[in-house]
């Protein structure tokens, strides 16, 4: 019965993922925990409906204390429509236990990304190529249940984007056209579910779904130059590098110095 409730989490999650948002923008998913114990490692690989792969480490060297780590790469699989991103992010936090079997996790940390989308425009025709090069500040407070072989928990990210380049161009047209906007704040929420893979609960089976929402720009004065472009265009490229973005993914997590002692 459980492993039939987790395939039709498995296709609603492939549901939402359906619902992409064309926004450049690239969200990482929020970092998923559940260690509690000084000593404890864990490893996620993860990929996403796009073909994004996702690796995360997360580690406590200390009683409390986590370090974590993490990278997202996106190949480019075609020439005319596409998505790609390279991007990384390190962060250092604390747990606390609320029960047995409840941790409260909370990070703050720090990444950098760039990515570039090809998009059709709809209805009229035509290519949309977008770039952005961006760094994140990021804090995020997490909940974790661990039951017998599952675990499960919601997460929360607060991230402050600068984008340090946001531009896009129509169609064949040389002018690469700058996005009047410069940073934004992001709203990322996830929710995690794991199942064990082994005995030992070491292997396990994760399953995300989420959501990053954005506060809507402040309308800004649209740059001087050759590259200006006019005043509804911008804005408008601006409220869609704003749109949410759904977050999706299944994965496996290693856990090498877990037992099933406790």
């Amino acid at each position: 019965m459980a492993t039939r409730n987790f395939y039709q989490y498995l296709s609603q999650l492939a549901l939402l993922a359906g619902l992409g948002s064309c926004t450049v923008y690239t969200p990482m998913q929020p970092t998923v925990s559940t260690v509690s114990q000084q000593g404890q490692l864990e490893l996620t690989g993860s990929l996403q409906p796009n073909t994004r792969l996702e690796g995360t480490a997360v580690y406590s060297p200390l009683p409390h204390l986590l370090v974590t780590a993490a990278g997202s790469f996106q190949p480019k699989l075609a020439e005319n429509t596409y998505a790609t991103t390279r991007q990384w992010e390190a962060g250092l936090g604390s747990y606390v236990h609320l029960s047995p079997r409840w941790v409260l996790t909370g990070l703050a940390g720090y990444g950098a990304a760039t990515a570039q989308k090809a998009l059709a425009e709809f209805p009229i025709g035509g290519i949309n190529t977008y770039h952005a090069r961006y760094s994140k500040v990021f804090g995020q407070l997490s909940l974790a249940h661990e039951r017998q072989a599952q675990s499960f928990g919601l997460v929360y990210r607060l991230a402050n984007v600068r984008y340090g380049q946001l531009e896009y161009r129509f169609g064949s047209s040389p002018e690469v056209l700058a996005i009047p906007m410069q940073n934004a704040f992001r709203h990322e929420g996830l929710a995690f579910y794991r199942v064990s893979l082994d005995p030992r609960d070491r292997w396990q089976l994760q399953a995300t779904a989420g959501l990053s929402v954005a506060q809507q720009p402040a309308p800004l004065v649209a740059p001087e130059g050759p590259g200006r472009n006019d005043y509804y265009a911008e804005n408008r490229e601006a409220r869609k590098a704003s749109r949410p973005v759904p977050m999706v993914s299944l994965g496996v997590v290693f856990r090498p110095q877990f037992g099933r002692d406790k």
